[in-house]
């Protein structure tokens, strides 16, 4: 069967519409890797259960913007609105929010003032949320600059124990608020300790580079795919249904694409607008 593979032109494409153009002399994948954080900041539009903490929750009468956010998160809207300049403007920087990177932790711009449906005045003051493939937890409203404050992720692992894997109990002494600031600097990942247990950071390891280890390792596991794709389309060992689908239409080529669907890449055959395969990890 003849396959046209236009994969990586549609990631090109994908990456083109957001950067506006791609470096020459660049790593291979790293305007991919640089994508995936660009769009992970940006919040996929996708519906999320919303969880409240009882912080949020008390801010939310002075603050009416924390209730939009939630409508919004639980519709699967856009959330630039609410997003700082630093995750719109920065695009082409992994580096741009290292809290995200690390927790899985946002900040959305609340105030001080309300206009509803217009983009979110910054103040002194910001949201903290964390984002999750399929839940949102908002956790309290602080003033910016708390970007090692552990005790967003104590409210965190009440509000969403889930949230954070348990590595079990610890006798030494946690690490400071000032201790993970400077490790985040150095692009490295301690332990979060939180009434005498060790977590694992919510959003994973940083590299050296400052990257999220997730999203190096989102990047690979969609050229796995991908390669997958080909390979069992190739050697006939897709699945009977879809084998029966491709069969149907003898003479006419598999285009193989990839496209992003709500937080999720699938690979798919343009010609008969069929799904193959998807990347069963959100982008997140």
């Amino acid at each position: 069967m003849l396959i046209v593979d236009e994969t990586q032109a549609d990631l090109a494409a994908m990456i083109l519409a957001d950067f506006g153009k791609l470096r020459s002399g660049a790593v291979p994948g790293r305007d991919l890797v640089d994508w995936l954080h660009y769009r992970a900041r940006r919040v996929a539009e996708r519906p999320r259960t919303v969880l409240m903490s009882a912080e949020a929750q008390t801010h939310s009468a002075a603050f009416p913007a924390i209730d939009d956010i939630a409508t919004a998160l639980r519709m699967g809207a856009p959330m630039t609105r609410w997003l700082s300049n630093s995750i719109r403007k920065r695009k082409t920087d992994p580096k741009a929010d290292l809290m995200f990177n690390q927790w899985k932790v946002t900040h959305f711009h609340i105030g001080p003032t309300h206009r509803p449906g217009a983009r979110a005045e910054q103040g002194n003051l910001i949201l903290f949320a964390h984002i999750g493939a399929d839940t949102a937890a908002l956790l309290d409203v602080q003033a910016h600059r708390a970007w090692t404050r552990t005790d967003l992720l104590r409210i965190l692992l009440r509000t969403d124990p889930t949230a954070m894997h348990d590595l079990g109990s610890t006798q030494g002494p946690p690490l400071t608020d000032e201790q993970h600031k400077v490790l985040r600097r150095k692009h490295t990942t301690g332990p979060i300790t939180i009434d005498g247990r060790a977590y694992v950071a919510p959003g994973g390891a940083l590299m050296g580079s400052g990257d999220g280890l997730r999203f190096r390792v989102m990047a690979d596991h969609l050229a796995f795919i991908i390669q997958r794709a080909l390979y069992e389309i190739r050697t006939n060992t897709l699945q009977a249904s879809l084998l029966q689908c491709l069969a149907g239409q003898i003479g006419l080529p598999v285009r193989l694409g990839v496209r992003l669907d709500r937080g999720i890449f699938v690979v798919y055959d343009k010609s008969r607008g069929l799904d193959l395969m998807q990347l069963n990890t959100v982008l997140a």
